[in-house]
């Protein structure tokens, strides 16, 4: 009975982890062939209204209109990166987690600032050490918070600001975090504040929380 329960475990425990691997090679396949279809990005419009709002460690939430990929993310918006200060955004793209300068990131038509309260010393010297171990892992197809190994991008905010209950969801087996979770765990917390918000009609400085959860459809 022992050696049957055992390998019927081993059995069901290689069927999810055959399923998730193709999972996983099948939304790399579609993300890869549609990533190149996108209207011409102007990142130059977007740079001289976001770079000036700017502080180390800002979480930057965007959403890209122009980009068929975005349409495939669930929520309002569809990217997050972390600004690491000298004009340099840590991001996760299909090519892994790379430093971005503002002309490859400022492409987007809505950006959102969120910025941590009183930032420590130690918690400043935490947040390098972990945005730095970051850099360079590959892209995490199954968008699967707990794979540590490789990153989507809001996973890199999941792991670099590792003292917050993000608001993850359960989607095919996984845990995901999306943009829009991002924004409403720090709409839930005390400890974030959102310097800007703008996209290509309006520019709003501290942006009240009730416009932001009707950007999300919160009630």
């Amino acid at each position: 009975h022992s050696k049957c329960r055992f390998l019927s475990r081993e059995c069901v425990d290689n069927s999810h982890e055959c399923i998730y691997k193709i999972a996983g090679f099948c939304s790399e396949i579609f993300s890869r062939s549609i990533a190149h279809i996108h209207k011409k990005p102007e990142p130059e419009k977007n740079i001289s209204r976001l770079m000036p709002h700017l502080q180390k460690w800002d979480i930057i939430i965007q959403k890209s209109p122009g980009r068929l990929t975005d349409k495939f993310i669930p929520g309002h918006f569809g990217h997050a990166a972390i600004y690491r200060g000298d004009s340099i955004f840590i991001e996760g793209i299909q090519k892994g987690v790379i430093a971005s300068n503002p002309m490859h990131f400022a492409e987007g038509g809505s950006f959102l600032i969120i910025r941590l309260k009183n930032i420590s010393e130690e918690k400043e010297k935490r947040i390098r050490q972990l945005l730095t171990g970051q850099i360079g892992k590959k892209y995490d197809f199954n968008f699967n918070v707990g794979s540590p190994d490789r990153l989507v991008c809001t996973e890199l905010i999941y792991l670099v600001f590792e003292d917050f209950d993000w608001q993850t969801k359960k989607q095919a087996g996984v845990f995901t975090l999306s943009p829009d979770g991002i924004i409403r765990t720090a709409i839930a917390s005390e400890q974030f504040y959102f310097p800007l918000y703008f996209n290509e009609k309006q520019l709003i400085e501290n942006p009240d929380p009730e416009f932001l959860k009707s950007l999300l459809l919160i009630k």
